[in-house]
Formats: C-alpha cells, structure tokens, sequence
C-alpha cells in the first residue's frame, strides 16, 4: 500500500485541486491536514477527491497547530509513506520512482530528492545543499536534512509520533534530528530529469520560507537537541533494522521505547513551554 501526506493553510486551498490530484492518481491513499481551518472550508473538487482522508487539529490533543508537520498526522502501519506539499506538483510516475528507490535501499532508509548537510554553527548558516528537488542530481548521495516535501520511507523503519514536533512549520528539521538520534540512513538519490519528477507551484507569502525569520529560530534550537556533532549515516546493505540499544531511552523530553526499530510515547505537553 502507498499513502501520501500532505498538509495545506486557507490561503492554499485552491492550488489543491492541482497538487492534491497531481499525487492521489498515484497512491491508495492521500491524508491531508488542514492547518488553522475546517474541513468544510475545503473547495467542493477537493473533498471530491476518492481516496482522500481529511484530519483537523480537533482530532488532536495539544497546545499548537501543526503546520508543515500535519503531512505526518497518521501513518498506517505497513506501507510505503510519501511525504508531500502542497505547493508541489507531482507528475506521473513520481510515487512510484520514489517506492522504487525505498525498496532499492531494502526499506531501511529515508529517502528524498532534495537534501541538505549540517556543518558547524548556528542555523541556517550551518546549511550545506547537497540536492534541489528542482535540479540535476546524477548519483546518489547521503545527507543529512532531507526535504519533507519530496520524501518517501517505509512505515516499518522508524515510528514518527506527532508528539515529536514541538514546534511548527519545521518539518524538515525535526525529522533530521529523529534521523540523528536514531542513526538511520538519509539518502538523496538521483534526479537525472527533474521536469520528469516534479515542479514547485510557487512560494506565496503564506510559505514557510517566507516566514523563515521565524522558523530559523525554531530550527535553531532543534539543531541543539542532537549533542553529537551532525553527521552521516551511510547505508549499509546488511542492515535488516536500525541499530538502537534495546529497552528505553530517554532522549530530549521525549521517552521511546524500541519494539522493532523505534516508537515514541507521547509527550506530556502539560508543561510544555510553546511559546
């Protein structure tokens, strides 16, 4: 099974006729989030779509909104998980040119097609590119961020609880320190034609790059959680599952519990500082 997740704003609802179709020709399922509204704000050609699941924050308990992160709001056990955008159009055949690309690395990486290295400093300065979903890439390399937006990993290899994302808008990074504190591989593979794959719709003034005076800050202090220096976790083909110690952890205010490879328990945000 393939299922796609996706998370949109108000302001973006109209460029989903195009995006949200664009990705659910291609899988079995496509859960979207709405982010600050209702489902019943979506337009009529939207909910239309037939194998689409629609989640709102009413159906989570916490103190902030999602943002980015709802494209991670549920994951069914034992599938193929593309994460998606909403201001990304997916053509034909990019669903299956990522699923490919999870089974060619035996289901235990996370792979993408836009990626990034962590070098010393404070971010975003401490960012290296290593791919842009847009351009070239005629290899397949690691890295160490990869972009949430065109990304693709098997729900066998890591548990993604929506506890993890304290703060929103900052998908990416979070998902980069899930992926440090667990060792598993990041690879950004080759994108020899990437008109063939897919396009961006534009950056509006709701995107988050538009706002990223205010994620980097975010962003910053979620560079901070991992107290080893960033690094690389090249893929080894023997590898059956991600080598954690076995029994539980207690890593960044977040306690995990190893069962096959790794699930977090939710977080008490009681006294959660969100501010």
């Amino acid at each position: 099974m393939i299922v796609a997740g996706m998370a949109t704003v108000y302001n973006r609802r109209d460029l989903l006729i195009h995006t949200a179709r664009s990705i659910a020709g291609q899988v079995d399922m496509l859960h979207l989030y709405c982010s600050g509204f209702q489902k019943s704000s979506l337009p009529k050609h939207v909910l239309d779509i037939e194998n689409l699941t629609v989640f709102t924050m009413d159906e989570l308990r916490r103190p902030v909104e999602l943002g980015d992160a709802g494209k991670f709001f549920e994951i069914p056990h034992d599938c193929y998980y593309l994460s998606c955008d909403d201001d990304i159009y997916y053509e034909p055949g990019y669903a299956q040119y990522m699923v490919d690309a999870v089974d060619r690395y035996r289901k235990n990486a996370w792979i993408t097609i836009h990626g990034v290295d962590i070098k010393a400093g404070k971010y975003p300065d401490c960012r290296k590119r290593i791919t842009h979903f847009q351009k070239e890439a005629h290899v397949d390399m690691s890295c160490m961020v990869p972009g949430t937006g065109v990304s693709a990993f098997h729900s066998s290899m890591v548990r993604i609880p929506i506890t993890l994302f304290k703060y929103s808008n900052c998908a990416d990074m979070w998902i980069a320190h899930l992926l440090q504190k667990f060792e598993i591989s990041c690879v950004t593979i080759e994108n020899p034609e990437p008109k063939k794959l897919c396009r961006s719709m534009g950056d509006g003034e709701d995107s988050i790059w538009s706002k990223r005076k205010i994620t980097n800050g975010f962003n910053n202090e979620i560079l901070k959680l991992t107290k080893h220096p960033w690094k690389n976790f090249p893929f080894k083909h023997e590898d059956v599952k991600v080598n954690n110690p076995s029994g539980v952890l207690s890593a960044n205010g977040f306690m995990m519990v190893e069962v096959k490879n790794a699930r977090f328990e939710p977080t008490d945000w009681s006294n959660t500082d969100t501010s």
